[in-house]
């Protein structure tokens, strides 16, 4: 075969075809100009790295540097080889590749396990297990509460067992209730949201979505919670508290029931409405805490720190404004217990004692200190989804049941960028809502083939 001027040249210093200079004498006639270089003056310019899409004829196979030529030829395309942005358009902030977001991770392979759990046949699966999903997040709460109720209660307990004082060693008492608020969190914080307070758990529903059919079974599970870690504590130091105080005595010198619940300090003469003053700004230094760790528009530290912060933040919350009201910050750590005081024998002055305290502090204190810190917090930083002070008039309309709606739902999408103690009750709420019109569209396309 008679190579004409177009035949590619291999070189094999470079590893490369090439395209050889055209030699004079030649006219256009003799070979056809690669498109786009038609017009260009001086004849075409040699270039070692111009590739031509239509392939060259050769009668001879080719050699073995012209294979290993090949073979680089295709390494480098694959190393080259862009990646598909179509895949990356629902990331952002991060070139070249999704943006790691372990909570999305997490969401996907519950709903993986949640499509298998349908799909196989419901015999795989014993009583426990299917009663327990229908009431795992009350159950997590009830474990969660109460090991962080009894830590706390059995700080105080042993305080006062060995030392006959409960003001002796208060830092320490402090940080146990800390750290026992951490245990829980860690505990129960990715099946829950591990509210263990009822004022939290109000607030979320109100200022971060947090779905209102789950606010009864949260506070039924933290009340229990609380009732029975009093109930433990007093297993474990009944007797000694009995030797100390044989009359159950509310108020007074060598009183016990201080305790297990808060009592304001009025003895130097200060008001009771100071008392609960300062149990209102406690809780809003709290909540303002609570918020600004699960705000993905501001800086949170990630789930593994979250827990360790707020009992770090409740620590310090008891050292500096424990004193004039007992800082409850809880309603259920102090009710559960009075409870449960009541029926082991103590007075009815537990529920009359300073002006009915339990319902002054750590009620009326407790949730008027969570909705002014939540009120605080989204007026001045956050401008995330959920929150009325965020409401544009469509979602005011629908809150106030003007459109038929009770609430705004969180869209499923959206719920993934929302409070990490609202996102894993949010989803699971979505995907039993899914379920249930997936069977009624099912149901319908039965009836319509009967």
């Amino acid at each position: 075969m008679i190579q004409s001027p177009r035949t590619p040249t291999f070189n094999t210093a470079h590893g490369t075809y090439f395209m050889p200079k055209p030699t004079r004498g030649n006219s256009k006639a003799n070979y056809d100009e690669p498109e786009g270089k038609k017009h260009q003056i001086g004849g075409v310019i040699p270039d070692n790295n111009y590739e031509y899409d239509e392939e060259v004829e050769h009668d001879e196979e080719p050699t073995g540097d012209e294979s290993l030529h090949t073979n680089r030829q295709k390494m480098k395309n694959d190393d080259f080889e862009q990646p598909n942005s179509d895949d990356d358009e629902d990331y952002e902030g991060q070139v070249g590749g999704e943006l790691e977001n372990k909570h999305e991770e997490a969401d996907d392979a519950q709903e993986r396990i949640e499509e298998s759990k349908d799909e196989n046949n419901e015999n795989d699966y014993n009583y426990w297990f299917r009663v327990r999903e229908v009431i795992r997040e009350p159950l997590a709460e009830f474990l969660a509460t109460c090991i962080a109720i009894l830590i706390g209660l059995c700080a105080n307990t042993q305080t006062m067992i060995y030392t006959r004082s409960i003001t002796a060693a208060y830092s320490n008492v402090n940080l146990a209730g800390g750290l026992g608020a951490t245990a829980a969190i860690y505990i129960a914080g990715g099946i829950s949201g591990s509210h263990i307070n009822p004022a939290i758990t109000l607030m979320l529903a109100i200022f971060r979505g947090f779905p209102w059919t789950y606010v009864p079974r949260y506070f039924v599970a933290q009340l229990l919670g609380a009732f029975v870690a009093a109930g433990l504590t007093w297993a474990m130091y009944g007797v000694d508290i009995s030797y100390i105080d044989p009359l159950h005595r509310v108020k007074g010198d060598g009183a016990t029931a201080n305790l297990f619940v808060t009592e304001p300090f009025t003895e130097h003469g200060t008001p009771v409405g100071v008392c609960v003053f300062q149990e209102i700004l406690a809780g809003a230094i709290l909540t303002v805490t609570v918020l600004a760790l699960g705000d993905k528009d501001n800086a949170p530290p990630g789930a593994s720190l979250g827990g360790l912060i707020i009992g770090l933040v409740i620590f310090a919350v008891g050292t500096a404004m424990g004193t004039l009201s007992g800082y409850a910050t809880n309603p259920v750590r102090d009710f559960g217990p009075r409870i449960f005081l009541a029926s082991v024998g103590y007075s009815s002055e537990l529920w009359t004692h300073d002006k009915c305290w339990f319902v002054l502090g750590p009620l009326i204190g407790t949730f008027a200190g969570t909705i002014l810190g939540a009120t605080v917090y989204d007026t001045f930083i956050y401008i995330g989804v959920g929150s009325p002070i965020n409401f544009n008039r469509t979602q005011w309309f629908n809150c106030l049941g003007r459109s038929g709606k009770s609430f705004v739902r969180i869209p499923r999408r959206t719920a993934k960028r929302s409070h990490n103690m609202v996102r894993y009750v949010v989803g699971r709420k979505n995907r039993n809502e899914e379920k249930i019109k997936k069977w009624e569209s099912s149901q319908r396309k039965g009836e319509k083939a009967v």
